[in-house]
């Protein structure tokens, strides 16, 4: 395998490869690093689900009168019905409430979804998330409409009784029309559509979005060769500078690699492409959002630097399943307690708990399944992976702690932090390594 870098970092040196392998020698008993190897950098908020989310013409949305209005007349300061997902294995806890519209969005989709349960029907743009019973008992959360299958049962509102109920999915067609179609915020992220429960957008993003000024940040210039940087935050593909950053980055020496939705990745398939071809990137991860053979089998074998990202306590044993036997490279992330996922989780506990424990409990039966399996350091220690491996598997394979030689860059807000859940935020300086100073200081004053 060809290295693509070799530096010294304080006391120790280091030696990456195209395949997106790091190996550390010399003094690793006490790493003592002087500057940044790796970064998380947020270009963009724009919705990596193809935002906005949304429903046609005509859609009926309840009202907090009980009476409906058509989404397109939905207006701000509207008070719909949305509702609390609180789930504990008695449907009665989850309650309908009031919630004021913040924000409404209106653009242009040909490809849509028909949705027949059997007492409803809804049309709605392939990513729009629904409400559903998941394949696990007493389990739910919320599937993209492009995930759902016949048979399935999502959650419908039933008005006369002011109550909710299960419906099974009987039918879903595809509609190829250009049409405008419609979605809203509202103040608990729910609303209900033709009778059904939905939410309404993803998270920290907008449908516009807004990009980070890329090709202007000063500490760029300062980045030293071989320094890695993972480039995510929305949809990454939508930034209008991508192409011509990561080219400044090659020029420097910079290591990139991008993170992607699994939509995302099909509507840009020829430019993902294209930076793979040229080595603009080295690395490519993708969210995964729903099982697709055609799509995963293709990506998989032709693209050996594709990391499948999957989520600790969202994801279960029938999506880790569908991976193992395709022999993919998986990165687990850990369950984010911050911005909506500290929402779901106030909402969802005891099913993202119960997803935590399945996977700490079955990890060490899928470690040997994979082509590769990693962690991020969330995962680490949500999972306990130090119990999994030897002294020696631990030495060899722990990258480190968080701050100890990486950080995150937010581009959009123009802010750096230890991680990108961190409260602290500092605004950017010009010189990375005053900016890895702060980080460094931050994680001293903790210790």
């Amino acid at each position: 395998m060809k290295r693509i870098a070799h530096y010294k970092n304080g006391n120790y040196f280091v030696d990456l490869y195209e395949d997106g392998t790091k190996v550390r020698y010399n003094d690793l008993d006490n790493l003592t690093p002087e500057f940044v190897e790796s970064m998380d950098c947020k270009i963009t908020n724009q919705c990596p689900f193809g935002c906005p989310m949304c429903f046609p013409r005509g859609t009926k949305i309840l009202m907090s009168d009980y009476n409906y209005k058509n989404i397109e007349d939905v207006a701000v300061g509207d008070e719909v019905f949305g509702f609390e997902t609180i789930i504990d294995g008695n449907r009665n806890n989850s309650r309908i409430m009031p919630t004021k519209v913040l924000k409404t969005f209106e653009h242009v989709e040909e490809e849509l979804l028909e949705i027949k349960t059997t007492n409803a029907s809804v049309i709605c743009t392939p990513n729009h998330p629904i409400y559903t019973k998941q394949r696990r008992k007493n389990g739910r959360l919320f599937r993209r409409a492009d995930a759902l299958r016949t048979g399935d049962k999502i959650f419908l509102h039933y008005n006369k009784i002011k109550s909710y109920f299960l419906d099974e999915i009987i039918e879903i067609n595809k509609i190829t029309k250009m049409q405008n179609v419609y979605n809203f915020e509202t103040s608990c992220h729910t609303y209900i559509a033709n009778n059904i429960l939905v939410h309404n957008c993803h998270e920290k993003s907008t449908p516009n979005g807004k990009h980070g000024d890329i090709m202007n940040a000063e500490f760029i210039n300062k980045l030293r060769k071989g320094t890695e940087m993972a480039i995510g935050g929305g949809a990454v593909t939508s930034h209008p500078d991508l192409v011509p950053f990561l080219k400044k980055l090659k020029k420097i020496g910079v290591i990139p690699s991008i993170t992607v939705n699994q939509r995302e990745f099909k509507d840009n398939f020829e430019l993902i492409d294209m930076l793979v071809k040229e080595k603009l990137i080295y690395g490519l991860g993708i969210s995964f959002n729903s099982f697709d053979d055609d799509f995963w089998d293709k990506i998989i074998k032709n693209n050996p630097n594709v990391v499948v990202h999957l989520i600790a306590g969202i994801h279960g044993g029938d999506v880790f399943d569908y991976f193992a036997n395709k022999n993919a490279k998986i990165l687990i992330l850990g369950y984010k307690d911050f911005g909506r996922g500290h929402e779901l989780l106030e909402k969802a506990n005891v099913l993202i708990s119960t997803q935590l424990n399945w996977l700490k409990n079955n990890l060490k039966n899928y470690m040997s399944k994979f082509r590769v399996i990693s962690f991020d350091n969330l995962a680490i220690e949500q999972l306990d992976i130090k119990n999994l491996l030897n002294k020696e598997q631990w030495d060899n394979f722990y990258q480190g702690d968080d701050g100890s030689h990486t950080m995150y860059v937010d581009l959009v807000n123009e802010q750096f932090a230890k991680t990108s859940t961190s409260n602290k935020r500092y605004p950017l300086l010009s010189n990375i390594d005053d900016m890895f100073k702060i980080i460094k200081g931050e994680e001293k004053n903790e210790k």
